[in-house]
């Protein structure tokens, strides 16, 4: 509802996806993320970040971190680079992601937001 995070038809959100997947869900962290930024450079978008970027959350949950920018089509025709940065981390079997997308110049405002979601997970039994 706040205008203020919307730009050239470009609209902030934050996407959470769970893809059930057995043996992904047992790999280490910093091999899927390492395998989902490849994905993305492949499609098209710029890595910004380097390395196996791993934290840990308050409750010592282990989450692979990374960032990408990547120019696109809004659905208004117009032209948007899109920051992405997304914490992933697995559970139950599954592999999650939390994804903040939005137009690159709301990224460093707009960072704290998503690091304050990854010291709040936990997963509960």
């Amino acid at each position: 509802e706040d205008s203020k995070y919307i730009q050239g038809g470009f609209t902030t959100n934050i996407t959470v996806t769970a893809v059930e997947d057995k043996l992904m869900s047992t790999m280490p962290i910093p091999f899927i993320t390492a395998m989902l930024e490849d994905s993305m450079e492949k499609n098209g978008a710029k890595v910004l970040s380097s390395g196996a970027n791993v934290l840990e959350s308050k409750s010592g949950v282990e989450i692979g971190v990374g960032e990408t920018a990547q120019t696109a089509m809004t659905a208004s025709g117009m032209k948007a680079t899109a920051y992405s940065k997304y914490l992933i981390f697995q559970v139950g079997g599954k592999v999650v992601m939390v994804q903040l997308a939005t137009p690159v110049d709301f990224s460093d405002e707009l960072n704290p937001v998503l690091e304050s979601i990854a010291e709040t997970i936990e997963l509960l039994d």
